[in-house]
Formats: C-alpha cells, structure tokens, sequence
C-alpha cells in the first residue's frame, strides 16, 4: 500500500489527540506510576509492534535526520 505524505500528516494528528489523552491519564494517575523522567527499565526490555504506516513514518523522519546521526542511530541498533 502506498501512503501520501497527508496520510503522516492525519496520523500525526491522531497521534497527538492520543498524546494529549495519554498525558491526562498519567495525571491521573501519577500515584500509582513508579517510572519517572529518565527511566527506561521497562522501555528497554519491552517489546513495541508497530504498523506499517508506523514504520513509514519513522522512515520518513529517519532520513530527515543529518547522516552522521543516521549513523549513530544504526550502529546502535547494530549494537542491540
């Protein structure tokens, strides 16, 4: 399936009304949540399916990035 760029600029969008959702419900419920800025235990042991216009978009951003980051981001996955 070939996506259009309106079609990241609309998932953007969705991803932002789920954000500002996401970021109320952690309000919420802050007592409850151990995690704070910095931590990634669970992030790192986690596994994230994504779809394929996920993939596309983090593409989209990933060859926006300067070359030597492109890099850098590539050799850590490497690394992982």
């Amino acid at each position: 399936m070939d996506y259009t760029l309106e079609d990241f600029f609309v998932y953007k969008r969705y991803l932002n009304t789920i954000d500002v959702v996401l970021k109320r419900y952690f309000e919420d419920q802050k007592e409850y949540i151990f995690c704070k800025k910095g931590c990634a235990h669970c992030c790192e042991i986690g596994q994230y399916p994504y779809s394929e216009l996920e993939f596309r978009f983090l593409l989209l951003g990933f060859f926006r990035i300067p070359m030597q980051e492109q890099q850098e981001v590539i050799k850590r996955i490497k690394a992982i």
